[in-house]
């Protein structure tokens, strides 16, 4: 009886860790876990922020595509579900920038097209040998999770064609 009592006491724990992540400082964070999900609590604006960030989600011709995405929802624990994600794309390419303020972003399943959206170029920057573009916007959770659940995905980002890398859209399920 104490074994299977034990054993309950573990599964719980395992689970509240599990539902809730361990909460992390952002600062703390090193450059090899940045793109793991962690939950974050912020108390002065009683908001917990779960997400992750800079997830290498394709590469092509030296330009890479990095994805952040993240939901928030008010106080510790979540009461209410969630509706939308921040969506966050950075661009990393040696050869300029190349993406209007307002660019065009569609989501293909093989040539299928599932949406489109209108990104919102955030920052400019130069990072070394690289042109460093992040664009952002809001979507609907579930319209997120039915693309990353998509097989052969593809994002067309402004005509280019990016495939989605296999590992970085196991990890956009496991956000769900």
């Amino acid at each position: 009886m104490a074994n299977l009592y034990r054993c309950l006491c573990i599964l719980v724990f395992l689970a509240l860790v599990a539902v809730q992540g361990a909460a992390q400082d952002k600062s703390s964070q090193t450059e090899n876990d940045k793109s793991k999900i962690a939950t974050t609590y912020d108390e002065a604006r009683d908001e917990t922020t779960v997400g992750f960030h800079q997830l290498e989600i394709s590469e092509t011709e030296k330009v890479r595509l990095f994805l952040s995405a993240e939901a928030r929802y008010h106080g510790r624990t979540q009461t209410t579900r969630v509706t939308e994600i921040r969506f966050i794309l950075t661009v990393r390419s040696p050869y300029g920038y190349s993406h209007p303020n307002q660019t065009h972003l569609t989501f293909l399943m093989g040539e299928r097209k599932l949406g489109s959206f209108t990104p919102t170029v955030e920052e400019r920057r130069i990072d070394g040998n690289d042109y460093v573009e992040t664009m952002s916007m809001v979507m609907d959770v579930n319209e997120f999770f039915t693309y990353a659940q998509a097989g052969n995905m593809n994002i067309d980002l402004d005509g280019k064609l990016f495939p989605l890398n296999p590992q970085a859209q196991k990890r956009m399920v496991e956000f769900g």
